[in-house]
């Protein structure tokens, strides 16, 4: 599937795993083998003069990895898309290491405002369920929360005494 949006992302989220999670779950190798991968698109789809050498961009996908790890394999396709696009600045004949990460703190701030809007959107939602299907307690639930408050209330009071006793005759022992 091809999302256009962060938001579309997180909507589906329960299809996709982070980069973390796939680095813990499917190995270091893996996980940076697939994220260079994804890298070298840029370079195959934007011919820039200077590009980025075979050890720096296994570099990038490190730190990649470490600064943006609860990101999605999903994410990371949206975000350099988008920076292929134009979307986060021009690129002038340079694409580097500091220009794709600079992509990624751009996408960052883009996801966290899309996931700030989900969050608002379900707890709007939770509180529009909560109002209409919301059903009185009956009396004889209410009156069994009260007694095991009592008890419970009841409890911590006797532990309360107990312990400074128990305290007292440890203490005794040592001495």
């Amino acid at each position: 599937m091809s999302y256009r949006t962060p938001l579309e992302i997180l909507q589906d989220s329960e299809r996709h795993f982070s980069l973390g999670s796939a680095l813990h779950y499917r190995g270091e190798a893996i996980t940076l083998t697939y994220l260079i991968l994804m890298l070298n698109t840029v370079f195959k789809l934007i011919k820039a003069g200077k590009t980025i050498e075979d050890h720096a961009l296994r570099e990038l996908a490190v730190m990649i990895i470490e600064d943006f790890e609860w990101l999605t394999f999903p994410d990371v396709k949206l975000c350099l898309r988008n920076g292929i696009k134009g979307k986060y600045g021009e690129v002038f004949d340079r694409v580097d290491v500091q220009v794709i990460y600079r992509w990624f703190e751009a996408y960052k701030s883009e996801r966290l405002a899309a996931s700030e809007k989900l969050r608002r959107e379900l707890k709007r939602a939770l509180d529009i369920d909560i109002e209409e299907n919301a059903v009185p307690m009956p009396e004889d639930i209410k009156k069994k929360f009260e007694i095991l408050e009592n008890k419970m209330r009841t409890n911590e009071e006797k532990a309360a005494k107990f312990e400074p006793s128990i305290s007292k005759k440890i203490n005794h022992l040592r001495t």
